[in-house]
């Protein structure tokens, strides 16, 4: 992932929100908001894979919102 911000911030030097995303997820509700709050925020902790229950707390997968 390093790599990828290096090479996003040398394209487009001013972005300073980042989402970072697992291609085999879809949003079902529309009112998820990808935003980058102050801290890095877990976006998918709701997956109904795993019955809308998140089955680990030290882990962060699927969508995650970071700002620079």
């Amino acid at each position: 992932m390093n790599g990828c911000f290096k090479e996003i911030l040398k394209l487009e030097p001013n972005t300073s929100c980042f989402i970072m995303h697992d291609v085999d997820l879809l949003s079902i509700d529309d009112r998820n908001m990808y935003t980058c709050p102050k801290y890095p925020r877990h976006l998918s902790v709701a997956v109904d894979k795993f019955h809308f229950y998140l089955p680990y707390v030290e882990l962060v997968g699927g969508v995650l919102g970071k700002k620079k």
